[in-house]
């Protein structure tokens, strides 16, 4: 049974996954010279998730960690997105 669910959408549209919680869950989106990669998983009855910094196809370096935050911590932000992310696309 699926405990996670992820979206991508480009220009051929919207495609999910699912993911278990014994599975987890692994995205990673990348440019030419950045990128990211989320990954969350389910540890000790709780939902985590890790978002790491890449320079994106190149693969020169390895991931950076640069937020990790778990279920039931406050979801805080030093900026807030002006709009839905999802419509930042023009498919």
């Amino acid at each position: 049974m699926a405990h996670f669910r992820g979206v991508v959408r480009g220009s051929r549209g919207a495609a999910s996954r699912l993911g278990t919680a014994r599975s987890g869950i692994w995205a990673e989106v990348d440019g030419w010279e950045v990128g990211a990669i989320v990954v969350m998983v389910h540890e000790d009855g709780v939902d985590k998730v890790q978002v790491y910094r890449t320079d994106g196809s190149r693969r020169a370096v390895g991931p950076v960690l640069v937020a990790e935050w778990e279920e039931g911590e406050a979801a805080t932000s030093t900026t807030k997105p002006t709009k839905d992310p999802a419509s930042t696309i023009d498919p």
